[in-house]
């Protein structure tokens, strides 16, 4: 197998995914060691404390180990997601509405999920669950977890300590976060909202929130909880300063809660060892775009299907681009935005995960160039990018496929080592598929018909006419000289493509609002 070396670094290692880990059996013995210790005596009851929090009735937790997803934390620490067997759930009310004649046990999931402490070799759970908002939301236990949940699920993720303490919540809509809910302290003699939106510096309010209870003989009851929602989508300005879900380093939420004890002391008639709920990120979903323009046309580029609307000679490939932007089952792809790019975007595979036997994919696109590039310029770059992480899907999961094969023939041939090179001239051949999806976007989002298909393919050429070779000068890609072999030609479409990627007057595309 030829190592491919450049900016796109590819790993060696054979792709697969391990059907056990070693560690599952010490975070199993750690449990059941130390289960009775992790609630307080008194959580069987309901009631509210002086922070107006009001704790759930407890159930014992009955883990499925054999039903497992192991991930990590930006920070490192290992991430174990357990499915919970219980037929005790909670579950709030909106769902009898949103899912009419809804089983609980079939239309929610409910985990738990131990995060790694390195410090006290223990492994500190949560309680995790998934609600979705609609039919096509519903999801099996394999399909859907804390660390990566596809662009196709709408919901909420709720968040509890081991003896349900509400932590945070998380709503999503089609794959991206857009609020948060957490409990925080409340002076009780104050009638002021506070604090901060988790996701912008928009106040917060208090809310109540009802949630159902299904014991295990089936009957439904009531409780209510009392947080503070805080609703919005990330920064307007697309900044990556402040709380944002795309960077690696990951905003951290640290329970805020009565028996909150940063590590030291204990609750209750407990004494050892003492339980603190942990620090947690958010979770990791597709969509990790802050920039709301961005995030808007990778939606549409998603909910239209247009990087599939293609012509005949590339429909197979395009769909299986949407493919992998959709199931990411066994390969994590995630899109972002980034002060750190060079150039408009970049699609980079991170380091294989020993723990989960995956390799993640990370598409980032530029502040910089999303300040100032036009709309249908991004909608290029989304798919010229899409493009990039599928050809590295198809060399982890199918390096003996005939694609993965052909690109290794094409490499040996010529003596091309460069990864960016060889995806680079590859692309042409679907230069009509690019510019189709293009003149497709924009007949429904954009101009609606008053750009031509012919500007559309100039521009499908985005990122696929020239390169710097290792002296540092630029280079005309092979294929694009081949096919324009007039240089009027060539600079019409280079033209066209810095128009857009810069937003000037020549542009015919709008920038974003």
């Amino acid at each position: 197998m030829i190592v491919f070396t450049s900016c796109i670094e590819e790993p060696t290692e054979k792709f697969e995914v391990p059907q056990q880990n070693p560690k599952l059996a010490l975070v199993k013995n750690w449990f059941e060691t130390h289960k009775n210790e992790l609630r307080i005596g008194d959580s069987r009851d309901s009631y509210r404390t002086e922070s107006n929090e009001l704790i759930l009735p407890f159930f014992e937790k009955e883990p499925d180990w054999d039903k497992f997803h192991i991930f990590q934390f930006p920070d490192g620490r290992e991430v174990y997601e357990i499915s919970l067997t219980n037929s005790e759930l909670y579950f709030p009310v909106y769902l009898l509405d949103s899912l009419p004649g809804m089983i609980p046990k079939k239309s929610v999931i409910q985990n738990i999920m131990f995060v790694e402490n390195n410090q006290t070799q223990r492994f500190d759970p949560l309680i995790v669950r998934y609600y979705p908002d609609n039919k096509e939301s519903l999801r099996e236990f394999e399909e859907i977890y804390y660390g990566m949940i596809d662009m196709n699920w709408s919901g909420m993720v709720d968040i509890w300590t081991y003896d349900e303490r509400h932590f945070i919540s998380f709503t999503i809509r089609d794959g991206a976060i857009t609020s948060s809910e957490q409990t925080l302290p409340k002076d009780p003699e104050s009638h002021q909202d506070i604090g901060a939106n988790l996701l912008t510096t928009e106040p917060c309010r208090e809310v109540v929130t009802q949630r159902n209870y299904v014991g295990s003989d089936g009957v439904v009851t009531v409780s209510f909880t009392v947080s503070y929602h805080c609703s919005g989508g990330g920064s307007s300005s697309g900044s990556s300063s402040g709380s944002t879900y795309g960077n690696d380093s990951g905003t951290t939420y640290t329970y805020t809660g009565p028996y909150q004890g940063g590590g030291s002391g204990s609750y209750g008639s407990v004494e050892v060892p003492t339980y603190t709920p942990p620090a947690i990120t958010a979770p990791t979903v597709i969509n990790r775009l802050t920039n709301p323009c961005a995030s808007t046309i990778f939606m549409q580029i998603k909910k239209g299907g247009l990087i599939s609307a293609v012509s005949a000679s590339g429909t197979e490939f395009s769909k299986n681009i949407l493919d992998l932007l959709n199931n990411s089952k066994k390969y994590d792809v995630v899109i972002q935005n980034s002060s750190n790019v060079e150039g408009n975007a970049r699609t980079i595979p991170r380091q294989l995960n020993e723990t989960t036997g995956k390799y993640d994919i990370m598409i980032e696109l530029s502040n910089d160039y999303l300040s100032k590039a036009t709309q249908l310029s991004i909608v290029r770059t989304i798919i010229h990018e899409s493009i990039h992480a599928y050809l590295l899907h198809e060399g982890y999961t199918n390096p003996l496929g005939d694609l993965f094969s052909g690109l290794q023939r094409y490499s040996v041939a010529t003596g091309t080592s460069s990864v960016n090179q060889i995806h680079h001239e590859f692309m042409p051949q679907y230069i009509d598929a690019i510019a189709f999806s293009l003149w497709s976007w924009d007949m429904a989002n954009g101009s609606k018909g008053q750009i031509p298909l012919s500007y559309m393919k100039d521009l499908a050429w985005g990122g696929l006419t020239s390169y710097r070779d290792k002296n540092g000068n630029v280079q005309y890609y092979d294929s694009f000289k081949e096919r324009f072999p007039n240089s009027s030609d060539r600079n019409r479409i280079e033209g066209v493509i810095k128009n857009e990627s810069d937003g000037n007057n020549a542009a015919k595309s709008q920038k974003c609002p």
